[in-house]
């Protein structure tokens, strides 16, 4: 967390740069002030006065440490910048990689407030799951790994990590989004800003979209957002099994029972209750 951004570094996109095009408007980094930084029209943000980013490069290897004692997984730290053998512009400088029980995995180190002012809720290892996705997908994707570690320090008095799988739907729609991005920065094209925190997307020639990220840097967004990708598939899952008791209920019948669940036919419609 505590190094400079690459795209600062090396005019490419690193983990804060992906985090950045993903929700369009995150901090007070948006769109256009990362083009303007990666083609030159704006100096790179002088981060060593930056005190929650100095506090994460303080951190990280204890950070690291304990993770390591806890887990009892070794953490090594690569020396190189990671490149991607299909996009050259996608790069990822990572924090380490775990050695687990059965291979690699990436290490992400994360400091940060205990509370978020904005909801005024606790913040937990899934709000930052949520928040840092972007970003721990695209160095999964840069460095081929199959999974990810988020170590989180919560101020100075919790600690908590999550394991995180690859999720290359998720990594496909990331890249769609980077590459378009990379087209306007090679193409010397500004992206538009239409209002505080939405943007105006140049796809193609004459094609725009314009999207709203007021909420990206929200815990209670990120929290239900969480909670919604968690349960995606077991709602459609729900969904058809719903449809699937009722088609199977007879229709001349007023309640059809079994296994723990009931279908009552009102006559106007039917409904489906656990008993």
């Amino acid at each position: 967390m505590g190094r400079t951004p690459l795209h600062m570094q090396h005019n490419k996109i690193g983990g804060t740069a992906a985090n950045i095009i993903y929700h369009e408007h995150l901090y007070e980094s948006n769109l256009l002030t990362l083009w303007q930084e990666l083609t030159g029209v704006k100096p790179p943000v002088d981060l060593s006065d930056n005190i929650p980013v100095q506090i994460g490069l303080a951190t990280e290897n204890f950070n690291r440490k304990h993770f390591s004692e806890i887990t009892g997984f070794e953490v090594r730290t690569p020396n190189e910048v990671m490149v991607s053998k299909d996009r050259p512009y996608c790069v990822g400088q990572l924090d380490g990689i775990v050695i687990d029980e059965t291979g690699d995995a990436l290490f992400e180190a994360k400091h940060t407030g205990t509370y978020d002012f904005g909801s005024k809720s606790t913040k937990t290892v899934e709000h930052l799951k949520y928040l840092y996705r972007p970003q721990l997908q695209h160095y999964m994707y840069v460095a081929e790994l199959p999974r990810a570690y988020l170590s989180v320090l919560f101020g100075n008095s919790r600690y908590d990590y999550l394991m995180i799988e690859r999720d290359d739907v998720f990594i496909a729609a990331l890249m769609k989004k980077i590459d378009t991005f990379w087209h306007l920065v090679e193409a010397n094209i500004p992206p538009k800003l239409n209002g505080k925190s939405s943007v105006v997307v140049e796809i193609d020639p004459g094609k725009t979209e314009v999207i709203d990220s007021s909420h990206s840097s929200s815990n209670e967004w990120a929290s239900a957002a969480a909670a919604f990708l968690e349960c995606q598939e077991a709602a459609g899952k729900f969904d058809v099994s719903k449809k699937t008791l009722k088609d199977l209920a007879p229709k001349d019948a007023h309640r059809t029972e079994g296994y723990g669940v009931s279908v009552v036919n009102s006559g106007k419609r039917r409904n489906v209750y656990a008993l």
